[in-house]
């Protein structure tokens, strides 16, 4: 027996009540469908203008009862146990749009944008059966995900102006703005939902990595830990562990974020134990303990290596290939660029992490290795279905591409051309060019420029990237500079930090 009773807000009395019968679970939805006809016509619509306005609930949602629970479910769960209810959900009916739409999402988080892509395009070709409301709701998840972050903002603003109550709309616009930079509209996106909400600890997470972007440490850190008292596994997340982590490292208590990322590193989840390693390696590259450092990440290489998690891998040995240069071993070095050229040419990469390989080219001296890795940025640029990070923008990919540019610029002596590339890249997306530009300037020989753009390059928030190991190095560049300039005492200075934060750096180190 299905009811239906409408109740006044105001006076808390029955305005309607009405009932209908269902005979099996697969009515249950017929049943629904009639009741709602039953109460519209019963609160003065007129037959005709409900017909003319009238989906029926099995095509504008699902046929399925129990697709509909495991789509419910599936958003409420873990991303692991939520792939799984949706495939069960779409097993049931491979026709549930919604469900495509949340399918297509889970898969670009995991970096299976192919995969991704085809439950978009489903859920797309169904938008003539949906509601106004869900064809709204997936017009945003995609153009969010696809990376065109702004349209997908708009789409949720325009969802969110109709039905403001929808907590999910407001996570997802939130997030949506915290991966485009507009941090400031994020946490009020994510402030609002915790008011429909109180117990979402993710949108607790995300005001943390909010605040942290902004430099709010204290107000980050605050977030964090109430985060983590409504959900403790929150702090062996995927992305969350790493960021808490390199948080406390910010904050001074490296001992606390070392016992992090121990923790990660000691599960038995293969996916957090491979974070929990990489989180290690860094934290080590982070004190100069490069020989640490290594095992760390060639342990965490090697696992996603045998379980074929090939974009991992290639993160991993970005990492390794560094660490090896700084340590002098060209042959190790060697070695990761090959392992990272197997993996780009069994698989399209975004342009984002073909810059990052073309750019050890071309700071290793390689700039023609460096140029045929930037034909091959070229052609991905805006091209959806290539692997990639969830941060992965449409500016993102040109931004990229002008990096890697300029990058090849450099070592070739071509500033002025370098130093236009780099400034592009920077007006498209926000990328970081700091380094860039300092190491363009200081190659040049304008001193006071290179000094210029070290000392911003040092206020950024680069821990736990790849740009953390020349941010580890600029105190001591800074040294060198101020010392070809005669001031002896800023050069003294910044020697002085480099020296502290490498206290406990590998004897053998050049610098």
């Amino acid at each position: 027996l299905l009811t239906a009773k409408l109740v006044d807000p105001d006076r808390q009395t029955t305005v309607y009540s009405g009932s209908a019968q269902a005979k099996t679970d697969g009515d249950v939805l017929a049943g629904i469908d009639a009741l709602a006809k039953r109460i519209r016509h019963g609160l003065g619509e007129s037959l005709a203008n409900i017909e003319d306005r009238r989906l029926t609930l099995d095509k504008a949602t699902t046929s399925s009862l129990a697709a509909l629970k495991n789509y419910s479910n599936a958003r409420r769960v873990p991303q692991d146990v939520g792939t799984q209810l949706l495939k069960q959900a779409l097993e049931l009916d491979p026709d549930f749009a919604l469900a495509h739409a949340e399918m297509g999402m889970k898969c670009y988080i995991s970096g299976n944008r192919v995969q991704g892509e085809t439950h978009f395009q489903k859920a797309l070709s169904l938008l003539d059966r949906l509601t106004a409301r869900e064809q709204l709701w997936i017009r945003a998840v995609v153009e969010d995900w696809r990376g065109n972050r702004d349209e997908g903002i708009r789409n949720y603003r325009a969802y969110l102006a109709e039905y403001p109550d929808d907590s999910t709309a407001w996570f997802r616009l939130g997030y949506a703005c915290m991966m485009s930079g507009q941090r400031e509209e994020a946490i009020a996106a994510f402030k609002r939902m915790l008011e429909i909400d109180k117990g979402s600890a993710d949108a607790l997470v995300n005001i943390a990595t909010c605040y942290l972007g902004l430099k709010k440490n204290d107000e980050a850190l605050a977030h964090y830990q109430k985060a983590f008292a409504l959900n403790p596994n929150l702090e062996t997340g995927l992305f969350i562990n790493n960021e808490y982590g390199f948080l406390l490292v910010k904050m001074g208590k490296v001992e606390e974020a070392e016992a992090a990322f121990q923790k990660m590193a000691g599960l038995t989840d293969k996916w957090k134990k491979t974070k929990g390693l990489r989180s290690l390696g860094l934290f080590r590259m982070y004190q100069g303990r490069y020989a640490a450092a290594l095992e760390s990440l060639e342990e965490a290489a090697g696992i996603n290596e045998a379980n074929n998690a090939w974009l991992s891998e290639f993160r991993d040995r970005l990492y390794l290939a560094i660490a090896y240069r700084r340590k002098g071993r060209e042959a190790a070095f060697e070695k990761e660029l090959a392992a990272m050229e197997r993996i780009r040419s069994a698989q399209r990469l975004e342009p984002l992490f073909l810059c990052k390989l073309g750019t050890l080219y071309a700071r290793s001296g390689r700039p023609r290795e460096a140029g045929r890795i930037l034909e091959g940025t070229k052609a991905l640029v805006g091209e959806l279905l290539a692997a990639s990070g969830v941060g992965r923008s449409s500016q993102g990919d040109q931004a990229a591409f002008q990096r890697l540019k300029g990058e090849i610029e450099v070592a070739r002596g071509r500033f002025e051309e370098a130093l236009g590339s780099f400034k592009m890249a920077a007006n498209l997306s926000g990328l970081l060019v700091e380094d860039s530009l300092a190491l363009a300037y200081r190659k040049s020989g304008d001193i006071d420029k290179a000094i210029e753009s070290y000392l911003v390059f040092i206020e950024k928030d680069v821990l736990s990237y790849e740009a953390q190991d020349v941010w580890c190095l600029a105190p001591y560049e800074l040294g060198v500079l101020y010392e070809k300039k005669g001031d002896a005492a800023e050069a003294a200075k910044w020697y002085g930090r480099f020296l502290e934060l490498w206290k406990d750096a590998d004897p053998d180190i050049a610098e």
